[in-house]
């Protein structure tokens, strides 16, 4: 459309056309492109800040190679300071899916947030959790088996590691089902297993981070096993 007007009421869009009447008193703003906003899937903007260096790299719990109770909401620094966010809203990405690193197999709930900054990560969320985030590949194996000496080291491990949770989680489920009327049997509040928990059925995806065509295969392979989503 050329020469269109846009009319916006409090932040949201009313009328898109050539004759949109436009009430009087209105502030005017004239644009020679106006598009939607862009949407980046897969980041970590926010949690790996640029403006203040070490004290603001919160991308990565690499302590565990399991840690579905972390969570990126909690690392995002919200302000105009932090130039990640500034950047990606300057150059039109107006809502990005915020994901914890790939250091872990396991690496915890992402959250999608628009870019605009306020007073606090809370008031940019549009989504949380919005999935939790899986790693395979070079990543875990790099940070655990090569820097750290312990699995997962091979690929095998991490795909591994992968499972041992799922079943945990897949067990802790189905006795809270089993004794849902009989709280003394109930099981011993897990925050781990209750992160996992809405994967299980299927209230969140997983997001998986992976290199190669082969990590891809057994991202899909594991899904199926406990029939789980993933993207």
């Amino acid at each position: 459309m050329v020469d269109g007007i846009i009319l916006i009421d409090k932040g949201k869009i009313k009328a898109v056309g050539p004759d949109v009447k436009v009430p009087e008193g209105v502030k005017t703003l004239k644009a020679r492109v106006v598009m939607p906003g862009l949407v980046e899937a897969h980041c970590h903007i926010g949690i790996w800040e640029e403006t203040i260096g070490w004290a603001g790299s919160d991308g990565n719990e690499a302590t565990d190679p399991s840690t579905p109770h972390v969570r990126a909401l909690d690392g995002i620094k919200a302000n105009a300071d932090e130039g990640g966010l500034a950047a990606a809203l300057q150059e039109g990405v107006t809502t990005a899916q915020v994901l914890p690193g790939s250091a872990n197999v396991i690496d915890g709930y992402g959250v999608v947030i628009k870019t605009a900054p306020k007073t606090t990560a809370d008031e940019m969320v549009i989504r949380s959790p919005s999935g939790m985030k899986i790693a395979f590949g070079e990543n875990p194996r790099r940070v655990y088996g090569v820097e750290q000496k312990k699995m997962p080291s091979t690929r095998m491990g991490v795909a591994g590691v992968l499972r041992e949770w799922l079943q945990k989680t897949r067990n802790y489920v189905d006795k809270q089902e089993m004794f849902k009327d009989d709280p003394e049997k109930q099981p011993e509040h897990d925050i781990r297993l209750e992160a996992l928990a809405p994967v299980l059925r299927k209230e969140i995806p997983f997001r998986a981070h992976a290199h190669r065509a082969d990590d891809v295969v057994t991202a899909i392979r594991i899904c199926e096993e406990f029939d789980v989503e993933m993207s």
